[in-house]
C-alpha cells in the first residue's frame, strides 16, 4: 500500500474516532436540550463543600429515581429536620433542602416553591414543614406527586443527613440517600453553634 494510502485510512481512523469521542459527555445523566447541569464552571467549583454535597446527593437520588417519577411531576421540598428534635430546623437544614431542590430543578424536575404556598406551615426563622392534616389538600390542589423531606444528626464531629423522595399519595419512600459532611466552622455557624 503506498504511503498516500496508508495516510488516508490513518486519518479515517481519527476522524472516527474523534467523531464517537464527541458523542460522550462528562456528565452521563445529560441530555440535549435541558437545563445545564452545573452552576459554576469547573475551576470555581470547591473541592469539599456544602453545595458539592448536597448536589452528589441530588444525582444520586436521580439515579436510584429511574423513571419512577417523570419529571413533568411536581416535587414538594420541606426544610430538613434536626433528627433529635423534628419540629426543629436550622440554616442548615433550609440551606441543604434549597441546594437539593436547586439541583433537582436543574436535572428538569419541577419544584413546588413552597414559600408561596398557604398549605405548608412556615415558622419564622424556622424553615417549611408539612402539617399532616394538610397533606391530602396539597397532593389534590397542587398536584404534588412527590415530597422531598430530610433529616440530619449532629455529632460532635459531622453531621449526618438522610433525604428521601416520598409518594404523596401513599407516604411510600421512592429514594433515598445518605451523606455525612465534616463539622467544620461553616457547618457549626449554619447549625447555630459557636467553633470554640
Amino acid at each position: 500500500m503506498s504511503r498516500l494510502g496508508t495516510l488516508f485510512i490513518t486519518l479515517l481512523a481519527l476522524m472516527g474516532s474523534a467523531a464517537l469521542m464527541a458523542g460522550c459527555s462528562p456528565y452521563p445523566h445529560a441530555q440535549e436540550g435541558t437545563h445545564p447541569l452545573i452552576s459554576q464552571p469547573e475551576t470555581q467549583r470547591p473541592k469539599r463543600s456544602i453545595t458539592l454535597a448536597a448536589y452528589n446527593a441530588a444525582e444520586a437520588l436521580v439515579i436510584n429515581l429511574g423513571d419512577r417519577l417523570p419529571k413533568r411531576h411536581k416535587i414538594l421540598p420541606t426544610s430538613f429536620v434536626n433528627s433529635d428534635k423534628l419540629s426543629e430546623t436550622s440554616p442548615l437544614g433550609r440551606h441543604l433542602a434549597s441546594l437539593i431542590g436547586s439541583r433537582l430543578s436543574q436535572y428538569g424536575y419541577s419544584l413546588l416553591e413552597i414559600k408561596l404556598r398557604k398549605n405548608v406551615f412556615v415558622k419564622e426563622g424556622e424553615g417549611e414543614f408539612i402539617l399532616s392534616r394538610d397533606q391530602t389538600k396539597i397532593n389534590t390542589t397542587y398536584k404534588v406527586r412527590a415530597i422531598m423531606v430530610g433529616s440530619y444528626t449532629v455529632s460532635r464531629t459531622r453531621v449526618d443527613v438522610s433525604v428521601k423522595l416520598v409518594r404523596a399519595k401513599d407516604q411510600v419512600v421512592m429514594t433515598a440517600y445518605d451523606f455525612s459532611l465534616p463539622k467544620d466552622g461553616d457547618i457549626q455557624a449554619l447549625l447555630g453553634e459557636s467553633n470554640s
